[in-house]
């Protein structure tokens, strides 16, 4: 199995970011790259063509329980999750995570199990928040996070929340990530301490349960934001039909969810932030 592993995750106006990142990758990538782009499910992804044309790094589609192998790069396809484990694709139909599936959160959890600091994350342009809580997750295993200047990308909102969920090392415009990719790939890991079987099991036992809390807070995080958009939703349909006493119903709704949702995100980004010493 590879010591190390690349994990990236991108959205809306992700491709251009992904093309760049596959050009400026070497031929000799000592990690597989692992690719998760949010698609619709029954739209075929062109993906691996378009990536395979762009680098020197040959790019496919995953394959459930293929083993990873360095220099390649595995894309999730439309309508699975792709996670590690012990060295090998997986790929699940799991429930949709931000609205997705793929989504990335899940790729960036199982690579922070199965890595630890070996994890090479990633996160490109997109909307929302999918990734935030996976980078946490590298981050708190000692892997490396960088992320795409919002600045840079078509859409800034999930590498803004990648930036406020983890504070990362790297905060860079597109066309600067893979040359840190490369760097960050061919240095050797850092020695794990040394410890009994015991501490090593409670740590990872204290590490799954902290990561089930925080997934399960932000379920009801994208639960809260999905219903605000829902109420104002049918709001402003209401007051285009002229029924604004039944949509001030709704307008209520989606005020007392907002501010309900701004109070898990404070926690959210408040509990990260004391994580990594900020």
């Amino acid at each position: 199995m590879a010591a190390r592993i690349v994990v990236v995750g991108a959205s809306a106006g992700g491709v251009q970011a992904l093309v760049s990142l596959a050009k400026g990758l070497p031929a000799d990538l000592q990690a597989p790259v692992v690719v998760v782009l949010h698609v619709p499910a029954a739209v075929p992804s062109a993906l691996p063509a378009i990536l395979a044309r762009s680098g020197p790094l040959d790019a496919r589609h995953a394959r459930d329980g293929e083993a990873l192998e360095p220099g390649t790069i595995y894309v999730a396809p439309p309508d699975l999750h792709l996670l590690v484990a012990e060295g090998t694709a997986s790929l699940v139909r799991g429930p949709r995570e931000s609205g997705h599936r793929p989504a990335i959160d899940p790729l960036f959890r199982s690579a922070a199990r199965e890595f630890g600091p070996g994890t090479i994350a990633v996160v490109l342009s997109g909307s929302r928040d999918d990734g935030a809580a996976g980078v946490a997750a590298v981050a708190a295993r000692g892997g490396h996070v960088l992320v795409q200047d919002p600045a840079d990308a078509v859409l800034a909102a999930m590498p803004a929340n990648a930036i406020a969920a983890d504070n990362p090392e790297y905060v860079v415009p597109a066309a600067e990530i893979a040359p840190i990719v490369a760097r960050l790939a061919a240095e050797p890991l850092p020695e794990r301490p040394t410890g009994d079987a015991e501490e090593r099991e409670e740590s990872d036992a204290a590490f799954a349960g902290s990561e089930n809390v925080e997934r399960a807070v932000w379920a009801a995080l994208r639960a809260l934001e999905e219903r605000v958009e829902l109420a104002e939703r049918v709001a402003r349909r209401l007051r285009d039909r002229e029924l604004g006493h039944r949509a001030e119903r709704y307008e209520r709704q989606a005020l007392e969810s907002k501010a309900h949702a701004n109070v898990l995100r404070e926690v959210l980004l408040g509990s990260n932030g004391d994580d990594t010493g900020d």
